[in-house]
Formats: C-alpha cells, sequence, structure tokens
C-alpha cells in the first residue's frame, strides 16, 4: 500500500493481508502442522491471497506479489518462538511489508515516450495515425491509456462501416506530447474530422485523471465558470469574450503541461465558424480553480 497509489490499489493490498489471515487460520488455525510444512503451506497461502485479491487488476501479478512477499511472511513464522506466536509473528511480518510504503513513499517511475506509428489497409478501411508509446519499467498500464483514444477511434469507425455497408471509412491523425515526465504523461491526439482527444496519465497513481481531478470543484460552479473566463479572456484571440468557460465542456480539451494548463477549444465551442485555438494559462493565473500538483 502507498498514498502514491491508487484507492483500487491500495484496497487490493489489505486485501490481501485480510484473505490470508483468514486462510491461515482457516487451514493451519486448528492443526498441529508445524516447522517447515506449515511455512510451505502459508507460502503457498500467500500466492492463492495474492491472486484473488488482484482479480480486479492483475491475477497473474497478484500470483507473482503473493509468491514475493510470502517468503517475508515464512521469515516471520521461522522467528515464531512456539506454534501460538505463528500467526501473530506472520501479521506482524505482514503489517511491516504492507506499512513500509506509506513511511518511505513509492518513487514516481518516469518513462520514456516516442511515438509509433498504426499502418493498416483492411476492406473498407484505411488506418494510418501515429500515437505515443512508452518504454521503461511495466509499461503496459500507461501503454494501454495512451493507445485507448486510437482505439476508440477505429471502433468508432467500424462500428459505422457495419451500420452503412457500401461506406468506406479513413482514420488518420498525429499526436501531440505535451507533458513527460515522472509525474504526468499529458497527449493531445489530432485526429480526422476534428475528433480530437487529451489524455492525462498521473505516472505515480497509474491511471488516467479526469478533468474533475484537474479541477477543483469551485470550477464547476456558475461562479467559478465565470473566473475561469476571466483568467482565460486576456489570452484568447480576437473576438474571442466568453464570459463563461465550462472545463468539462465536450468540446474543450485540458492538457497538463510543466507549471501551465493547455486549452483546446475546438470549433462550435464558442460558434460554429470559430477556429480551433488553444490557450496556455499558468497555474498562477489558474490560482484556486485547478488542483495542486507538480
Amino acid at each position: 500500500m502507498s498514498v502514491a497509489q491508487s484507492t483500487l490499489e491500495n484496497l487490493t493490498g489489505a486485501l490481501y493481508v485480510v484473505l490470508l489471515a483468514g486462510l491461515v487460520y482457516l487451514v493451519l488455525g486448528r492443526s498441529n502442522t508445524k516447522g517447515p510444512r506449515s511455512w510451505a503451506a502459508v507460502w503457498g497461502l500467500s500466492v492463492v491471497a495474492g491472486g484473488l485479491a488482484s482479480l480486479l487488476l492483475d491475477p497473474v501479478a497478484g500470483l507473482q506479489a503473493g509468491f514475493a512477499a510470502g517468503a517475508f511472511v515464512v521469515a516471520g513464522l521461522a522467528v515464531a518462538a512456539a506454534p501460538r506466536k505463528v500467526l501473530p509473528a506472520g501479521a506482524a511480518v505482514l503489517v511491516a511489508v504492507a506499512a513500509a510504503p506509506l513511511v518511505r513513499g513509492t518513487p514516481p517511475q518516469a518513462f520514456t515516450v516516442t511515438s509509433a506509428t498504426w499502418r493498416e489497409q483492411r476492406p473498407r478501411l484505411t488506418i494510418d495515425v501515429s500515437y505515443p508509446r512508452a518504454s521503461g519499467g511495466d509499461a503496459r498500464r500507461v501503454n494501454a491509456a495512451l493507445f485507448a483514444p486510437i482505439r476508440e477511434r477505429v471502433e468508432d469507425t467500424l462500428r459505422d462501416l457495419r451500420a452503412d455497408p457500401a461506406a468506406h471509412g479513413t482514420v488518420t491523425g498525429t499526436h501531440v506530447l505535451v507533458r513527460d515526465d515522472a509525474q504526468v504523461i499529458s497527449v493531445r491526439y489530432l485526429l480526422a474530422g476534428e475528433q480530437w482527444r487529451a489524455v492525462n496519465y498521473d505516472v505515480p497513481a497509474g491511471r488516467v485523471l479526469t478533468v474533475r481531478e484537474i479541477f477543483t470543484p469551485v470550477a464547476f460552479t456558475p461562479a467559478g465558470r465565470r473566473r475561469l473566463a476571466a483568467a482565460l479572456r486576456p489570452l484568447m484571440p480576437a473576438r474571442q469574450i466568453p464570459r463563461t468557460v465550462s472545463a468539462d465542456n465536450e468540446r474543450l480539451l485540458v492538457n497538463l503541461s510543466r507549471g501551465a494548463v493547455e486549452f483546446t477549444f475546438g470549433r462550435g465551442y464558442f460558434c460554429t465558424a470559430c477556429e480551433p485555438f488553444i490557450v496556455r494559462a499558468s497555474r498562477e493565473r489558474l490560482a484556486g480553480l485547478v488542483t495542486e500538483r507538480p
């Protein structure tokens, strides 16, 4: 468990401790098994508890974590002076292992983000897009998040083609890497047909941030929308004088950059003929409207 992990990951760690304690009690609590035999059994139960606790995340990784944690639990059992001290000793080791990250924190894992290309010609569908791809450490989760806008666009196009057998579809586009560090990976996707998307990935937490996590609750109130408009108004093109700006509008993209927030106003946000444009505002200008992040 760690303050840098998501709630689900912390709950998974807590569930592992509870499951292991319960399994040990049910299997060994009333038996006379002692010594290495009981240690091997507890190690096996640790693997089972890890897999069960991680069913909603990654069961395979949970089994591996349970196997690794089992070594620490067995070490605690080995120093138990008497059979009755087996469970308290194992519990003490579990608490120590689980609480250690809370004290020292989990260091953010930096990824290297490069550009990848997906070119494919299918029956009635042409795909030619570039997208960001991370490497370094366990990049599976971040890559799934970074590829999601492309996958969703292709799936939407395939759905349209199934509805119209005579149609032909094309998915093209590129992307802009707005930020890439140990705290945040932020990407703006420029897909054909002005199907633009934004992804802000919280690296320490291992998940995508929503707009309501980037802005404070005040920003979504009528007064907050007026404050946001007043903060952005001096930065906007001529003739754009908004009275309010809604951060959760589907025609507005938000990207976190270092020390600032980038707003991409899409066509139709202010008027049908208004061209898309980008405004970059410092965090100081947006004080009280955006959450505090490195």
